[in-house]
């Protein structure tokens, strides 16, 4: 990996410079020192100790990575005709394909990490949109003051050769946005056009302010670009106050520092890159779907923000965020990403009920199937909890869920049993149902008596 490219994934994968530490902090020399007896003794303990776990992780029968050999041919399916018809509870059932690349997917003509058997046991799950990571600019020429990359038009060719394949199944494909990315500062640096569409520089970058008409403009114009050259794409969700410095109102530093910024309401700036991004869209294929996410906006913030934003917006909030807990004796709040703490929480419910009274229709961020705490299953199996979750969301009325972040996102029991929730259901019921469907009747008899049984005799 070269400078450039090992510069690019630092700042544009997934938070991926933030997540590796930022900047170190300074340390002393490490030096080697002869181990003293007590040393030695507690190493060869070690040894002992993790010996059967080493030899359970290199005594295998799959070579490393082989779980992706099972997606390698596609196969038929006899639910195809109505996986996508009986999830009348929520409309819209997005999520991360389980391996596929974060960083340039697009380029790669066999889109290998996005094989059709993938999208077909996706389906088959009950999901019908699936998104991916995106830069702007990498999706566009450079124009003006503006960014852009010689093999933008190779990335959107393959982004239509992604749609189609999607689209067999019944699968839209959706792009996650935070623009506009700020860029180093010696983009700007010696160049009138670009100096002149900049904001404050933050950590060696400086954003593009978007309190200047001309890059809302851009930022608009370019996805009406893409969304009609890329006929059937699903639609974007946003992010506007986290992850990546772009605008002026993602940093608390830049928006207090930027000349035309300072003086201007927070709900301003942010409403104003959602509305760009949205109008954009739509000029280029009204029938996208536009979601704007709440993920770091201040909470004093958000009715105003959400009241402001385009009808035509769906909005989103993490489900379980604000949840009350105790563990150990130590009370805390969740943010996101439990399985353990069924959501929803304060915040989503507050911030559901702005949208509905503003007229947009809501999501649910979601993890269904694995979280950070245990990122290296396919699936953590908590039926009860991810039943009772989706048992939760159905009494709030939302519209979608998105079910992953960029991690668990393996067509599952725990996925098909969420997506398999009907309005009216309980968490049993549905546990019930998908036992049925997945072990025979009795097998499944057998399974829910001895649920029962044993609470009863538990009592």
């Amino acid at each position: 990996m070269g400078r450039e490219e090992l510069k690019y994934r630092l700042i544009e994968d997934d938070f991926l410079y933030e997540k590796l530490g930022s900047v170190k902090p300074q340390c002393e020399p490490l030096r080697y020192v002869e181990p003293d007896e007590d040393m030695q003794r507690r190493t060869e303990q070690f040894a002992r100790d993790v010996a059967p776990l080493v030899k359970a992780a290199y005594d295998l029968d799959d070579k490393r990575f082989g779980f992706m050999r099972e997606f390698d041919k596609v196969k038929k399916s006899k639910k195809r005709a109505d996986s996508q018809s009986q999830h009348e509870g929520f409309e819209l059932r997005m999520i991360f394909p389980y391996f596929a690349d974060y960083g340039d997917p697009l380029l790669d003509e066999e889109l290998k990490s996005y094989p059709e058997e993938l999208f077909r046991r996706l389906s088959e799950a009950g999901v019908n949109g699936v998104w991916l990571h995106s830069v702007l600019r990498m999706m566009v020429l450079p124009e003006g003051g503006f960014p852009g990359d010689e093999k933008a038009l190779d990335r959107i060719e393959g982004l239509k050769r992604l749609v189609a394949r999607a689209e067999k199944y019944g699968v839209k494909i959706f792009l996650y946005l935070n623009e506009p990315r700020a860029l180093h500062k010696d983009y700007f640096d010696g160049n009138a056009a670009r100096e002149a569409l900049a904001g404050p520089e933050f950590q060696g970058l400086r954003s593009f302010c978007t309190s200047k008409p001309e890059v809302l403009s851009w930022i608009s114009n370019s996805m009406e670009n893409l969304f009609s050259e890329v006929e059937g794409l699903g639609g974007v969700f946003t992010i506007t106050a986290s992850e990546n410095y772009t605008s002026c109102a993602s940093r608390p530093y830049a928006h207090s520092h930027c000349p035309l910024c300072k003086d201007r309401p927070y709900a301003d700036i942010i409403v104003d890159v959602n509305t760009a991004i949205e109008q954009g869209v739509h000029r280029g294929n009204p029938d996208a779907k536009v979601i704007v996410w709440d993920w770091g906006w201040p909470d004093d913030k958000c009715e105003e923000i959400i009241s402001r934003l385009p009808k035509s917006c769906w909005f989103m909030a993490v489900s379980e965020w604000g949840k009350p807990i105790e563990r150990g004796g130590v009370k805390s709040h969740i943010g996101e990403y439990s399985l353990s703490a069924v959501g929803p929480g304060p915040r989503a419910l507050r911030n559901w009920e702005f949208a509905r009274k503003a007229g947009l229709k809501t999501l649910a961020k979601v993890q269904v199937n694995a979280t950070w705490e245990m990122a290296a299953v396919p699936s953590v199996p908590v039926l009860d909890l991810v039943a009772q979750h989706a048992e939760n969301l159905s009494g709030q009325d939302v519209n979608g869920v998105m079910l992953s972040w960029s991690l668990g996102g393996y067509p599952s029991e725990n996925l098909k049993l969420f997506q398999s929730f009907r309005r009216g259901d309980t968490a049993d019921d549905a546990v019930v149902r998908l036992a049925h469907s997945e072990y025979g009747d009795k097998a499944a008899a057998i399974g829910y008596c001895c649920k029962y049984v044993t609470k009863q005799q538990a009592k």
